[in-house]
């Protein structure tokens, strides 16, 4: 059949390949999706079917050692990594990192420090805390949120109020923030926790009132993040070149200034140590008479602000994920159905010490069209940084009669203590 012109024959081959290969394009739109379905399914089977045990930190009324020591124990949690090792275990059983969660709560007051872990590993992460702080006792515990509403609308009926939001970094995560290195001074008086600021906002909390910070920890790739950073920091290496008009002088190599010479070896510090997938929350929950979202607010902000640091990297609330929306918020209609979707999403994620959402079917079919679950971001922070956020509080730090505390010091048989011997010989030694 002869063709009218140039055009229409190019429209015939077109149709013709259509026809005969549109399976294949539509496989190559089909298959993500399917893979993405699959592994929602089974890694939600594989959480699901995961036993966690709840672990009390309960503090020595002295603890001597410095953040140092809970660096040393988030960098033996970081091995206790678990990753899919063939086909059954990726595909059948959905294996994945399982997080750990370490979170500082006040009930009306009252400090308290919890860490959840897979139960059985339990006895691998005490032996990481003891190791560095002997005197710490982690007593096993029900899970603290079965004291609380399970939902708004529980909380609502019976007449409190809530509030929450997530934290992430301004910056990319190879910009370290600031740790506990630069807090230690040789003068013990001129030394500073900087969790002193946490618990004091923590301890202004009053009767009836339950505010909690949860860090949602999963071993990360370590080589994979410090991979995705080196393209960004061998930029920053490379000298800055000053160009002349004239085509016959050589181009000026500008020197790096001492301010940027530190921000490299930050970054190569920061990246020379294991990471963690992040997610930080924090749950306010007041009676309606009592409740000033401002107190938890502006105190949560606070505690993050001291890790800033003004040429490398700080926090900064993910407005996204807050409980609260105005009408000039994105998508500006419905704020009050949109700020009960988002108390929801707040608190259940809270509750089930939710953490990254893997696949993009997983996000989708747990979003509501008021509130999409695509906006979770975490921060991916360093062991030391990690360190610096939650551990338990140095001997300076005034937290009694907040905190609850061990009485009494742990302490092992004394030297010399005869294994063998009659009556006689122990009482000679006494």
């Amino acid at each position: 059949m002869p063709f009218a012109n140039f055009g229409d024959q190019i429209l015939h081959y077109v149709i013709v390949f259509a026809e005969n290969t549109w399976w294949f394009f539509l496989f190559l739109i089909l298959f993500p999706l399917a893979r993405s379905a699959w592994f929602a399914w089974r890694h939600a089977f594989f959480l699901k079917k995961s036993k966690w045990t709840y672990l009390e930190m309960k503090i020595p009324r002295e603890i001597l050692r410095s953040p140092r020591g809970m660096d040393q124990v988030f960098q033996s949690v970081h091995t206790l990594r678990n990753t899919p090792s063939d086909f059954q275990e990726k595909w059948w059983d959905g294996e994945h990192p399982r997080p750990f969660t370490f979170e500082m709560v006040s009930f009306g007051g009252e400090v308290h420090f919890y860490v959840r872990c897979y139960y059985r590993i339990r006895a691998l992460l005490e032996g990481a805390f003891y190791s560095a702080y002997p005197d710490v006792e982690l007593l096993e515990v029900d899970d603290y949120m079965n004291r609380l509403p399970k939902t708004p609308t529980d909380a609502k009926a019976l007449g409190y109020k809530i509030w929450g939001t997530e934290m992430v970094l301004k910056k990319p995560s190879m910009y370290p923030i600031k740790t506990y290195l630069e807090y230690e001074a040789p003068d013990e008086a001129q030394q500073f926790d900087p969790i002193s600021v946490a618990l004091e906002t923590l301890a202004k909390v009053k009767k009836d009132e339950f505010l909690g910070i949860q860090i949602n920890a999963v071993p990360g790739d370590t080589e994979e993040w410090r991979e995705e950073a080196m393209e960004d920091l061998e930029k920053l290496r490379e000298p800055k070149i000053l160009k002349s008009k004239d085509p016959t002088a050589f181009p000026l190599m500008v020197p790096k200034s001492p301010g940027q010479t530190d921000v490299i070896k930050a970054i190569e510090a920061n990246l020379a140590k294991p990471v963690f997938d992040c997610k930080i929350r924090a749950f306010y929950m007041s009676p309606a008479a009592e409740f000033y979202d401002s107190f938890a607010r502006r105190g949560f902000l606070g505690m993050f602000n001291q890790y800033a640091h003004s040429d490398m990297n700080s926090f900064g609330q993910n407005i996204t994920m807050a409980s609260a929306t105005r009408m000039w918020y994105f998508p500006y209609i419905l704020p009050s159905v949109r700020t009960k979707m988002r108390e929801q999403r707040i608190m259940q994620n809270y509750r089930t010490r939710s953490g990254y959402i893997h696949t993009f079917i997983g996000k989708l079919i747990s979003s509501h069209f008021f509130n999409w679950n695509f906006y979770s971001k975490g921060a991916q922070l360093n062991t030391e940084a990690l360190a610096t956020i939650f551990h338990p509080p140095m001997q300076m730090v005034l937290t009694g009669p907040h905190t609850p505390r061990v009485e009494s010091r742990k302490m092992g048989a004394p030297a010399g203590l005869p294994i063998y011997g009659d009556e006689g010989d122990i009482k000679e030694f006494q």
